[in-house]
């Protein structure tokens, strides 16, 4: 899904070749394991001890440029007032890393799409009904919003969709709000509530990214990104794709 947004990437992946990403990207993945393997209250308490614990069990190193970009970010948490609401009653977390699967089907074309939501919790944290499905992101919150094209909240929006039908298939409806949290420099570690278009303009966006990528792979034809797309991603393929 991520990938989609990238061509070139995605060739990669498709390849099997391992896929570079930034400082940011990759220190977005630790935060999120860190978020998955850590109980809530001693993840606020103990920011960098939580990390220290995760990179430890992982066989990674604590040290680095990645490693203090998802320590900085950690520290962030650790103060933004979901942090500190979660902590005060851990049990408001339905779910870190919390896996969703969704079918999209449209006339011959039939594709499963799967995804983690990074956290999911109960609307009471934050004064909302139902359940808030958060993107972790360690970039500001304005460079998210101002990708052209790159769609970074679609991922969001496609688990919010996939919960939703989840509990409905159990005869249950759940309001379930999209929402940002960016922990990148200068950001304020406030939640950022993103628009729901609606389940069937979702899946709109979501099939043509996935054609986007089938007539991609068909023609043969991976294209870049402009130079300030890539750039507002932080991706490691930058000096690869644009010299």
């Amino acid at each position: 899904r991520a990938l989609l947004a990238v061509p070139r990437r995605e060739r990669a992946g498709h390849q099997g070749r391992e896929v570079e990403v930034g400082r940011d990207e990759a220190a977005r993945v630790v935060v999120r394991r860190v978020l998955a393997q850590t109980p809530m209250d001693a993840l606020v308490g103990d920011p960098d001890g939580s990390l220290a614990r995760a990179c430890a069990a992982a066989g990674e190193h604590k040290d680095g440029a990645v490693a203090e970009c998802a320590r900085m970010a950690l520290r962030r948490f650790a103060t933004s007032p979901l942090g500190r609401a979660l902590a005060e009653d851990p049990g408001r977390v339905v779910g870190a890393s919390l896996p969703w699967a969704l079918r999209l089907t449209e006339g011959a074309l039939d594709v499963s799409v799967t995804g983690h939501a990074d956290l999911v919790v109960r609307g009471d944290a934050v004064g909302r009904d139902g359940l808030v499905v958060v993107r972790v992101t360690t970039l500001p919150d304005r460079d998210e919003r101002a990708l052209p094209g790159a769609d970074p909240e679609l991922d969001l929006l496609l688990a919010c969709v996939a919960l939703a039908r989840r509990f409905a298939a159990q005869g249950q409806r759940v309001p379930v709000t999209p929402a940002a949290l960016p922990l990148g420099e200068e950001s304020r570690g406030e939640l950022t509530y993103v628009h729901h278009v609606g389940a069937l303009a979702v899946e709109v966006r979501a099939m043509e990214a996935v054609r986007a990528m089938l007539q991609a792979r068909e023609a043969g034809r991976w294209e870049a990104r402009p130079r300030y797309v890539c750039d507002g991603l932080r991706c490691g393929f930058v000096a690869r794709c644009h010299g």
